[in-house]
C-alpha cells in the first residue's frame, strides 16, 4: 500500500529534518517510519483532537503537520518542545499524571 502526502506536508517534513540535522548528532528516531502512515490516516478523518505522547522525539513533525491540517493537537513530554502553532498545545509533564478530563480526546 502506497501513501501519498501533499506537497505541503512534505515541505514540513523537510524543514524539521533540516533543523534536527543541524542540531545534536543522534540517530533518527524509529517513529519517523510511522509519521506518513499516521498523517495519511488522520487526514481522511473529521478534524478533532489528537494527543502526541512523547512529542519531543527527534524528527517529530507530526504536531506541525497535523496542526497545519486544522487538527487540535496536544503534545505531552518530559522535555520542553519549542514548536508553536495556534492549533498546538504543549504540556510539560508525565502522561501518567495529567489533568486531562475523562474523554477529552
Amino acid at each position: 500500500m502506497k501513501f501519498k502526502l501533499s506537497p505541503k506536508l512534505i515541505r514540513f517534513a523537510y524543514r524539521f529534518f533540516d533543523v534536527e540535522a543541524s542540531s545534536e548528532a543522534a540517530p533518527p528516531d524509529e517513529r519517523i517510519i510511522e509519521y506518513s502512515f499516521v498523517i495519511q490516516k488522520l487526514d481522511s478523518l473529521p478534524r478533532g483532537k489528537v494527543l502526541d505522547v512523547g512529542c519531543t522525539a527527534r524528527l517529530n513533525y507530526l504536531p506541525a503537520a497535523l496542526a497545519s491540517l486544522s487538527w487540535e493537537v496536544w503534545g505531552i513530554d518530559l522535555r520542553e518542545f519549542k514548536f508553536r502553532h495556534p492549533n498546538f498545545h504543549f504540556v510539560l509533564g508525565d502522561i501518567r499524571n495529567t489533568n486531562f478530563p475523562d474523554n477529552f480526546f
